[in-house]
C-alpha cells in the first residue's frame, strides 16, 4: 500500500514538472517573436508582449517608454523632447538630456533650459555671468541694455530707445549729433539736407548725406 503511494506521488510531480517546462517554453516563444502583437508597432523588428519593441527596424530609434511602474521599448523615427539620438552601426538609441536641460543637441550642449536655468552658451546655469541677466521669457542669459536703451543687440547695440530718445546706428540721443536732423516721427536722426545757392539759377540743388535729394526754388531780392 504504501509503495503505491510513493508511485502515485511521483507520476503527480513529473506531471506538474511536464506541464510547467510545457507553460515556460510557451511563455518564452510568446515573449520574443517578430510576429507577436506589440510587434503591430511599424517600427519593431522583434519584440515582447511584456517589454515591447527588443529590437528596431534600420532609421528608427530605440526608446524606453514609461508606463506606470513599468518600461517598455518603442521605436521611433525621431526622439521626444528631452532626449537626443545616438546613432550606431549595431542600434539607434534615444538618450535622456540632462536634467537641467528641456532639450538638447547632445549630452554637452542643451538647446532649451527647465524652468530656473538659463542657457548660455550651450549650457544651463542658475546664474548668469557677469555683464548678462536672465531672461525668464526666453530662459536664457541675455546682455544688458544701456540705461538709454529699451531693447538691445547686446550691451553696446541698441535696437529700440525709450521714449522721447532718439535713435542713431545703434545708440539713443537726446540731442542730434552735428549734421543730424532729429525725426520726430521715427523717433530717429536722419542727415541734415544742405541746399547749395546757386548764383544764375532760382533753384539751387540739395543734398542728403552726399548724395542728391531734390531742389530747392530761392527767392531772390530785387537790388534795392
Amino acid at each position: 500500500m504504501q509503495l503505491q503511494l510513493i508511485s502515485f506521488v511521483l507520476i503527480i510531480l513529473y506531471c506538474m514538472d511536464y506541464t510547467g517546462g510545457q507553460h515556460s517554453r510557451h511563455r518564452h516563444h510568446k515573449q520574443i517573436s517578430s510576429g507577436a502583437l506589440g510587434c503591430q508597432q511599424g517600427g519593431c523588428l522583434t519584440c515582447s508582449d511584456y517589454n515591447g519593441c527588443l529590437s528596431c527596424k534600420p532609421r528608427f530609434f530605440m526608446h524606453l517608454e514609461r508606463i506606470g511602474m513599468k518600461q517598455i521599448g518603442v521605436c521611433m523615427t525621431s526622439c521626444p523632447p528631452g532626449f537626443y539620438d545616438i546613432r550606431s552601426p549595431e542600434r539607434n538609441t534615444c538618450t535622456k538630456c540632462r536634467s537641467e536641460c528641456d532639450s538638447c543637441f547632445n549630452k554637452n550642449f542643451c538647446t532649451r533650459c527647465r524652468p530656473g536655468f538659463y542657457l548660455h552658451l550651450g549650457k544651463c546655469l542658475e546664474s548668469c555671468p557677469d555683464g548678462l541677466m536672465r531672461s525668464d521669457i526666453q530662459r536664457e542669459c541675455v546682455h544688458r541694455c544701456p540705461a538709454e536703451c529699451e531693447a538691445c543687440l547686446n550691451s553696446e547695440l541698441c535696437t529700440r530707445c525709450r521714449p522721447g530718445l532718439y535713435q542713431l546706428q545703434g545708440r539713443c540721443y537726446h540731442v542730434c549729433p552735428e549734421d543730424y536732423e532729429p525725426n520726430d516721427k521715427l523717433m530717429e536722426c536722419s542727415p541734415q539736407v544742405h541746399c547749395e545757392v546757386g548764383e544764375w539759377s532760382e533753384w539751387s540743388p540739395c543734398s542728403r548725406s552726399g548724395r542728391t535729394c531734390g531742389f530747392r526754388r530761392v527767392r531772390r531780392h530785387a537790388p534795392g
